[in-house]
C-alpha cells in the first residue's frame, strides 16, 4: 500500500498550496488518468465526453479504483461506484452504480474543463 502524501499544519491537513494564485499542489488521490474532453453529455448514471485525444489506458488500469475526479483546478469530486468504463478512440463513458443523477451533476462540474483528472 502507498502512503498518503500530507502536509499537516498542528492537526489540521493542507489540501491545496498556493504559491500568489496559482495552485502548485494539490493533496487530491493518486491521477490514474487524464483526459482533455471538447464535450460532456450526463443522463441518469452516466457520464460521455468526446475528446481532443485519444485516450490511451494503460496496461494494469482497472477503473474501478477511481473514486474521484478533478476539472482543472477545481475541488475534486467524489464518485459513486464505476459498472464500467467505455473508451473508444475520441469517446469517453462512464455508468455508476445507484445514483441516477450523478451523470447531470458531474456535466456541470466539468463544464468548460480543460483537462479531467480521474484519481483513486
Amino acid at each position: 500500500m502507498k502512503d498518503r502524501i500530507r502536509i499537516m499544519l498542528g492537526n489540521q491537513e493542507i489540501v491545496k498550496r498556493y504559491i500568489g494564485s496559482r495552485l502548485v499542489w494539490s493533496g487530491g488521490g493518486e491521477i490514474l488518468l487524464t483526459i482533455e474532453p471538447t464535450g460532456s453529455s450526463g443522463f441518469k448514471a452516466t457520464i460521455s465526453f468526446s475528446l481532443k485525444n485519444t485516450v490511451i489506458t494503460p496496461n494494469n488500469f482497472d477503473y474501478k479504483q477511481i473514486k474521484s475526479m478533478q476539472a482543472d483546478d477545481k475541488p475534486p469530486l467524489s464518485l459513486p461506484e464505476i459498472s464500467y468504463l467505455y473508451n473508444e478512440g475520441k469517446y469517453f463513458e462512464i455508468a455508476f452504480v445507484g445514483d441516477d443523477s450523478i451523470g447531470e451533476k458531474i456535466e456541470k462540474y466539468t463544464k468548460k474543463a480543460k483537462i479531467i483528472k480521474f484519481l483513486r
